[in-house]
């Protein structure tokens, strides 16, 4: 077993963050993979540079009469996702998401 395939077993089910070669990065769940391809869901891609995990809710009239709600996702270049299929060639870096402060700072 490779040691990418045995990283990659260790994190399904678990929320990972993928960063891709054109710089983009997702936080999402780590539901299946091959040799060639990987699926998260519940996903928010954002820029890697910058990224932004969280989301707030707004509402906005349209019409004066019609309301359409929305996921809003700050003023950040951020996407909401139900599923993401990414090509494991083009991936950059690959962690769990763990948003606790790392020990010593």
């Amino acid at each position: 077993m490779g040691v990418l395939k045995r990283s990659l077993k260790n994190l399904l089910g678990k929320e990972t963050v993928i960063v891709m070669n054109d710089g983009r990065a997702f936080k999402g769940i780590l539901t299946v993979f091959d040799k060639d391809a990987m699926i998260l869901k519940n996903v928010l891609e954002a820029k890697a540079e910058t990224p932004v995990w969280k989301e707030s809710t707004a509402s906005t009239r349209l019409l004066s009469r019609q309301e359409v709600k929305g996921t809003v996702i700050g003023d950040t270049d951020v996407v909401k996702l139900d599923e993401v299929l990414l090509r494991i060639e083009m991936v950059s870096r690959i962690w769990a998401w763990k948003p606790k402060k790392p020990l010593g700072y």
